[in-house]
């Protein structure tokens, strides 16, 4: 119900919010904020804003940095340095090809990200691999969009529990993994023969809505939010803010505020240090 948020969670929200938009759009606050996303995807926020400071720090004294941010090379070899959970799968040369042949400048294409609306979404994530719904609206988000929901795992899980949307629970609560073996053989025993070890791990994982689901709790969200006045675009303009209303079910349903995420308490002077831009 939107009777439970707050005026002070609404503060909150926007402050946060407003500490994720880089300051100025530019190829290298467009890229990095980029590149932060991916890194986040189911990778703690903490560690993929490292990846991207810790890259600006290693090559930013380099005679062209923006050259640096189109090595799929350099980021791949960072990610594997810092250990990224995906490192492994190339996950920045997709998105760095799709510039690099576009017709359109990049600048141009930052522009359009930013006014991006669904179908603008649908037609980049069917084009960039690594690159989904989740993902392309945070990046909109971070650029100063306002226009699409970024819909991780815990807004998903308020939406559901809080405010009774219609969801899957295997998009917000996590599911079992088939039991996955591992057979490893020992070292010879006592009279020369080896023998196997089965090893047992069962990972427990959310799934990722389609994009059919994702389009259609983006709309429902729009829609339901919409009636809160507090959510509502600056200017007189009727139309809800999603990237604050993200922003609010995120910071509720991440537990920020909450004294097991130390680095995050309330509003420390720190918070900002720890953002990648």
């Amino acid at each position: 119900m939107i009777s439970l948020i707050s005026d002070l969670e609404i503060e909150t929200a926007k402050s946060v919010l407003k500490k994720h938009v880089i300051p100025c759009l530019d190829i290298m606050h467009g890229l990095e904020s980029l590149y932060f996303c991916i890194a986040s995807q189911a990778t703690p926020w903490e560690k993929a804003s490292h990846f991207i400071k810790s890259f600006r720090e290693k090559y930013v004294h380099a005679s062209d940095y923006q050259s640096c941010l189109l090595d799929p090379e350099a980021l791949s070899k960072h990610a594997k340095q810092t250990r990224l959970r995906f490192h492994h799968q190339d996950r920045f040369s997709p998105v760095i090809n799709y510039f690099l042949t576009n017709p359109q400048g990049i600048e141009e294409q930052l522009v359009k990200v930013l006014n991006a609306n669904s179908t603008t979404r649908e037609n980049f994530v069917r084009e960039v691999e690594f690159v989904g719904h989740k993902t392309f609206s945070f990046w909109h988000l971070c650029l100063g969009g306002k226009n699409l929901a970024t819909l991780d795992v815990h807004v998903r899980r308020q939406l559901a529990l809080d405010f009774n949307f219609s969801i899957d629970p295997k998009h917000y609560q996590h599911q079992p993994r088939p039991v996955k073996e591992e057979v490893t053989y020992k070292h010879p025993g006592l009279f020369g023969e080896s023998y196997p070890v089965i090893k047992r791990s069962q990972q427990r994982i959310t799934t990722e809505p389609s994009g059919l689901t994702y389009n259609r709790i983006e709309a429902e969200m729009r829609d339901y939010f919409s009636k809160d006045p507090r959510l509502l675009k600056c200017g007189g303009i009727q139309e809800v803010d999603l990237a604050l209303a993200t922003t609010l079910l995120w910071w509720r349903g991440a537990k920020r505020e909450k004294s097991n995420q130390p680095c995050l308490v309330g509003f420390m002077d720190g918070f900002q240090e720890l953002l990648p831009y």
